[in-house]
């Protein structure tokens, strides 16, 4: 592992090993450029170099959301729910509160032996619009696949006590 002092950041350190990582305090951008030898057969080497621009740690990390393959997560709705109680331990939707990347899906389980609703909104100002369940029977499923960023907080109709909220990056 190799530290650049922040006074003089450019000059050539050699390593070896099999990963080259580069990480910057600072989020504007920056050049790298670095060569790879290797040893093809006895006395030959093959030498590769490519110069790549470094953006910004946000710009990054927004490539790497856009990149990764949507995924499914999973919340349950527990047994017992249907009864108040569950609000005291945040514990109405298992897990209550998720980040996720645009494109993902969640996908609700209901594995209590009454009937929810997952439905976009809160108590206070009613349902949203965004999206909405209807009845979710026991042993029932629904899914909604959020396209967009921003903050969706979600209830149940049925039982008002019963909060959720989904983060979108």
């Amino acid at each position: 592992m190799t530290f650049v002092d922040p006074d003089n950041a450019m000059g050539s350190w050699e390593f070896s090993g099999n990963a080259l990582a580069v990480h910057t305090m600072h989020t504007n951008q920056f050049t790298v450029s670095y060569s790879v030898s290797a040893t093809a057969t006895a006395g030959e080497t093959v030498e590769l170099e490519e110069e790549i621009m470094m953006e910004g740690k946000e710009t990054m990390m927004e490539e790497e959301t856009m990149m990764a393959e949507p995924t499914t997560i999973h919340v349950e709705i527990p047994v017992g729910t249907s009864v108040p109680g569950c609000e005291e331990t945040n514990s109405c939707f298992s897990p209550a509160d998720i980040t996720i990347n645009a494109g993902d899906t969640v996908h609700w389980m209901n594995v209590d032996t009454a009937a929810h609703t997952v439905t976009g909104g809160s108590p206070a100002d009613g349902p949203s619009g965004v999206f909405d369940s209807s009845l979710v029977m026991a042993a029932a499923t629904y899914e909604f696949t959020f396209d967009e960023a921003g903050g969706y907080d979600y209830f149940c109709m049925v039982h008002p006590w019963m909060l959720g909220s989904v983060t979108v990056n």
